[in-house]
Order: C-alpha cells, then structure tokens, then sequence
C-alpha cells in the first residue's frame, strides 16, 4: 500500500494519459475527466491487474462496482487500502476526488466516477469496467453525506455509509437498494449514538455493523487526527482496515453479486443489526 500511496502523491497532477501501476497484483491510475461542459474531475482507479487495459471489458465479464468519496479535508490516497483490498478481490473500484477535499462542493462528481466505472471514457482511453447496475457508492464521514444523496439521485445499487450518515433534507428512508452503515464504538466525529440514529432513518432491512474500538480515522490510512483531537484509537490501524473491508465487502458481494448470500456475519470485533 505504501507504494501506491507514494504514486497517488507523484500522480496528483496526471490527466489523461496516466497509465496503469501494478502493485501486488492490483492496477492502479488516476485519470481527468471533462464533466459539466468545463469542469475537471480527477477520479482514481483501482482492479484487479488481469482486468486493466486499454479496451472495455466485454459485458459479461465486467465487475461488480464502488464509488468511494472520501472524508471533509482528507485526501483520497487515504482510502487506497480498502478500494485495493476490494479490487483484489474482484471489485471496481473509483474513488472521487472533490474541490478542496469537500465532497459538498461538487456531489456530482460521484456520479462522474460512477458513470467512469460503467462507460469509460474513450478521451482518457480509460476502459468501462464495471457492470452496469451493479455500482454501490460509499463514504466516509462527510464522504458518507455525499455518498447519501447521490445515492437517492438514482443510478446507484447499494449504499454504504462509514463513519457518517445522511443530511437531515435527504430522503434516505424512500431508498430501495441495500443499505449498510459502519460504525466504529469510540468514533468522536461520529459518535455511535448518532451513526445508529442516521441508520434508523434508512430503509427496513438496512444494516448497522459496529467495530468495537473502532475510531474516526480508523477507515482512513492515519490515526492522527484522533491523536490531535485526543480521541481514543484503542483499535490498531491494520486490525480496524481488516474488520472493516470485510464487512464491507461481505456486504457488496450480497448486494451486488448474489443476494442469495448468507447475510453479512462472523467478523470478530464486529456486531451486527438489521434495521426492524
């Protein structure tokens, strides 16, 4: 991970000709891509290595999707540990970049990402590798805000909330799609009480899984700010990152790949609840 981190930050100014990296397996570019007439959105890529290219994967063999949009004022490389995790395991993975790492500014830059995944983009020579229809979006904290209300602008096939929940004006509860918030017992930005109370407001059936121990910045890649903030992070970084993408990614498989999948379970450090 340390090696993709260190290309995300050489890689910050690339546009359209990046080309892909491979590390342990997985592939991994950062692209520019024109949105709304002259806007600029810089998405990152992530696949597994035997899928990168530079055609489109035929359309029955592309992948299951997710669109990450990363935290208020964290930088997206931070989130390169669960987006490889998941290509690894078969998954598409883009994670949005936002004006001034605020996802606020530009939501829509999700459904760019999105719209990247299933169509790629011949400007770019950046393939489509995701199915249609089968594209969850995700966020972490503000990211989570973000990921909430494109995900009831339509176009996305699961919801995943960490660490985060939805504004008060959108409408979450109307969803019909699979829905999972993550939580983490000690998180001082979001605090479990208010995480559970985000989660009542989504759909019957709706998943809250609580890491224990679990801080803020433990879906991130630096327990710093906790540290700043003086919040306790009594969960190590690598053992959080594991309980985690698990859960997150036991849930896509369901909502994604087979919903016939025995329901999400059996992380140690993670409780389960279903939405009544």
């Amino acid at each position: 991970m340390a090696l993709l981190v260190a290309l995300a930050g050489l890689c910050g100014g690339c546009g359209e000709d990046s080309a892909w990296l491979v590390a342990d397996g997985v592939a991994w570019r950062q692209v520019t891509v024109k949105a709304r007439g002259t806007d600029l959105v810089t998405v990152d890529l992530f696949v597994d290595a035997n899928h990168a290219g530079p055609a489109d994967l035929p359309a029955d063999q592309r992948l299951p999707g997710l669109v990450l949009c990363p935290g208020g004022l964290v930088e997206p490389a931070q989130y390169a540990w669960l987006a490889r995790r998941l290509a690894a395991r078969g998954f598409a993975v883009a994670i949005a970049h936002f004006p001034s790492n605020l996802g606020l500014l530009a939501q829509d830059n999700a459904q760019v990402a999105r719209r990247l995944l299933t169509q790629g983009s011949s400007a770019a020579t950046v393939p489509a590798l995701a199915a249609l229809g089968r594209v969850a979006v995700a966020g972490h904290s503000l990211g989570a805000v973000v990921a909430a209300a494109v995900a009831t602008d339509g176009g996305f096939a699961a919801l995943v909330l960490l660490a985060g929940y939805a504004a008060a004006g959108d409408p979450v509860e109307t969803l019909k799609i699979p829905a999972l918030s993550v939580a983490g017992e000690v998180d001082c930005s979001a605090p479990l009480a208010q995480v559970r109370a985000g989660w009542l407001r989504l759909p019957p059936g709706a998943l809250l899984a609580v890491v224990q121990g679990l801080s803020h910045y433990g879906f991130a890649d630096s327990l710093a700010p906790d540290v700043k903030g003086g919040c306790p992070h009594p969960l190590a970084l690598e053992v959080g990152h594991e309980r985690v993408g698990a859960a997150v990614e036991q849930f896509l498989r369901r909502a994604l790949i087979d919903p016939a999948l025995p329901m999400p379970g059996g992380i140690t450090g993670v409780t389960w609840e279903v939405r009544p």
